[in-house]
């Protein structure tokens, strides 16, 4: 058995150990129990700590790999860095890595020389595998960089920021990754937050690749790889003063590398000694968000938010395309007439029709009063004189339709932000995305809709469900532009081209529920992918007009529809890439117990 006298003293690992105790090993930290990270860290000690059997199954798994890639780090200390204890704390999880196949590149700018040789004169004998510059990081930052990446054909290269402490299983982590996935140019991991305790709290587990996220939420801060010969072919290191660099690899990354090629790890991989200053950091994200997008030669604006973020608007094709507005409902006069007034009143976007589909209603019934609607609104009126069956009432609509796009809306809508339509129309038209969803709320201004999530529990559920209006979700995820696998047909957004390149709604197998998530799903296998936007912003009553599934007549075609579901798409909702293993159904984003992400050192294979 191997030997960690630290692990067996602490019972925790070393470096965190050294964090903890640094040279007065005999004095004790004892966590503070805090109701603010009480959960995290009960569900850590079960689930996420490292025991003396882990470390023995590591290595006996390292020594499996047929490839043993070198990694390459380096750590920059720019010369406004204050806090020498955290750039400590980072060199610490490197030198007690597991996985031994790492070379450490420390770019120290000059005038913190003094500071770094004590810190480096602690670790000793250890520090054989660390090479140290002093240079000046406000010039020469880029090439040094480029130079350790050049280093290496065929290597591996991490950029780490000090006071981000690694786990130390995590160059193990990545190293199986690489072993499995020999095609991947990028590899990630989740991260969480050491407070002042050493506690672990603030987790981050991260979606799948996420393009549109990332110009918000930089899924590769702190812990990625990349491949050296992939940051060659985009150029390597950016260079610039008023950049975000990590950001600005992240987006030229994903203009180069597909999706496929960019993996994600679904273990915590590293820990922050800090919470970044997310407003300190926003003019340096206006500068790379709109240099990207100029290098690009795409036209954007970007409009300041109150958040830490900011708002990117794309452009609308001239002249503005036609948007089809799809309303079916039964004879629900008060709610058409009150959606259509919303609309009417306060949507900017004026390049619209509106088609209004009634279900099984006698002319009688509805009489004048739709009538008045078709006259006072312009919109058209369409009888479906069928049984209840919402797939083939939108198809028979967008039969119908004129527009570029479809816009499908329920009709117990009321808009709210007028202009809920320019965002969804300016999404739509870009060619990769399929549908898009808005924000909706309900009239209470609980959050009804913020885009839907897959999970072999309950199939699909919508995100946030019931938090507050202004609730900023996990990580802020409820205020920001994301993609998601689905979001709700009761307000959708898709071109007409791709609406019908997939087929339109499933009428034969879901004529109720869960057809917006297959359409969605169809969507994401013919190559597009879906986007919701907290920017549009509109009021839902739900379900007024169908009515809920309350009798076992429903019930049993629910039953029905959901098998049809599994069955279908089965791999897509047991892994859904736009959530997380570790996080359980109900409500969504909370911690699962016991997680479903696997732990590769137990159920290991041997790759040759």
């Amino acid at each position: 058995m191997h030997q960690y006298p630290d692990v067996q003293k602490s019972g925790i690992n070393p470096f965190v150990h050294y964090i903890l105790y640094g040279k007065d090993e005999g004095r004790i930290i004892h966590p503070i129990e805090s109701s603010k990270y009480q959960g995290y860290a009960n569900w850590v000690k079960k689930y996420d700590s490292l025991t003396l059997d882990d470390y023995d199954l590591i290595h006996s798994h390292i020594a499996s790999f047929g490839k043993r890639p070198r990694i390459l780090i380096a750590l920059v200390i720019p010369e406004d860095f204050k806090n020498f204890d955290w750039v400590k704390h980072s060199i610490s999880s490197v030198i007690f890595q597991i996985y031994p196949h790492w070379q450490l590149n420390i770019f120290c700018d000059d005038e913190h020389k003094s500071k770094l040789e004590p810190i480096l004169m602690e670790f000793g004998k250890k520090t054989h595998k660390i090479a140290i510059s002093y240079i000046n990081t406000n010039q020469d930052l880029a090439l040094h960089l480029d130079e350790v990446i050049n280093s290496e054909q065929g290597g591996f290269f991490i950029h780490l920021l000090p006071g981000t402490v690694l786990r130390e299983h995590t160059l193990y982590l990545i190293a199986n990754e690489i072993n499995h996935f020999p095609e991947a140019e990028v590899i990630y991991t989740d991260e969480d937050q050491l407070n002042e305790q050493g506690e672990r709290s603030w987790p981050f587990f991260k979606p799948d690749w996420n393009p549109d996220l990332i110009f918000s939420l930089n899924l590769l801060s702190n812990v990625a790889v990349f491949k050296t010969d992939s940051l060659r072919r985009i150029g390597g290191m950016p260079s610039g003063q008023n950049k975000d660099i990590d950001l600005d690899l992240a987006l030229r990354i994903s203009e180069v590398i597909p999706g496929s090629r960019i993996q994600h790890i679904t273990h915590v991989g590293a820990h922050r000694l800090y919470q970044k200053d997310k407003q300190a950091t926003k003019e340096a994200h206006f500068q790379t968000i709109k240099s990207h997008f100029n290098s690009l030669g795409k036209d954007i604006t970007l409009i300041k938010t109150d958040s830490p973020y900011w708002r990117i608007s794309y452009p609308i094709p001239a002249p503005a395309p036609l948007v089809s507005i799809l309303i079916p409902t039964k004879n629900q006069y008060d709610l058409v007439k009150n959606c259509l007034e919303s609309i009417r009143q306060k949507t900017y976007y004026s390049n619209y029709e509106v088609l209004i589909i009634n279900n099984q209603v006698e002319k009688s019934e509805s009489g004048s009063a739709f009538e008045y609607i078709e006259r006072e609104f312009k919109a058209q009126l369409l009888d479906y004189n069928h049984p209840f069956n919402y797939s083939a009432i939108n198809n028979f609509a967008a039969k119908h339709a004129n527009g570029d796009i479809f816009l499908f809306l329920n009709d117990d809508i009321e808009v709210i932000a007028p202009d809920w339509l320019d965002e969804m129309v300016s999404h739509a038209v870009r060619k990769e995305i399929g549908a898009v969803g808005a924000m909706l709320y309900f009239p209470n201004n609980a959050i009804q809709h913020a885009g839907i999530v897959l999970h072999p529990d309950r199939i699909a559920g919508h995100a946030f469900y019931l938090q507050a209006r202004g609730s900023h979700g996990q990580n802020d995820r409820a205020r920001l532009v994301q993609n998601y696998s689905a979001v709700t047909g009761a307000c959708m957004a898709i071109e007409r081209t791709k609406f019908h390149q997939v087929g339109g709604f499933d009428e034969e197998n879901l004529p109720v529920a869960y057809n917006d998530v297959d359409l969605c799903l169809k969507l994401m296998l013919a190559g597009y992918r879906n986007l919701w936007t907290p920017y549009a912003e509109l009021y839902h009553y739900e379900s007024v007009t169908r009515g809920l599934d309350n009798t076992e007549e429903k019930l049993n075609r629910l039953r029905m529809e959901a098998r049809y579901m599994l069955n279908k798409w089965g791999s897509f909702i047991l892994n859904d890439p736009a959530y997380h293993p570790n996080l359980k159904s109900y409500p969504f984003f909370s911690l699962a117990e016991p997680p479903r992400a696997p732990k590769p050192w137990l159920s290991q294979d041997s790759i040759n």
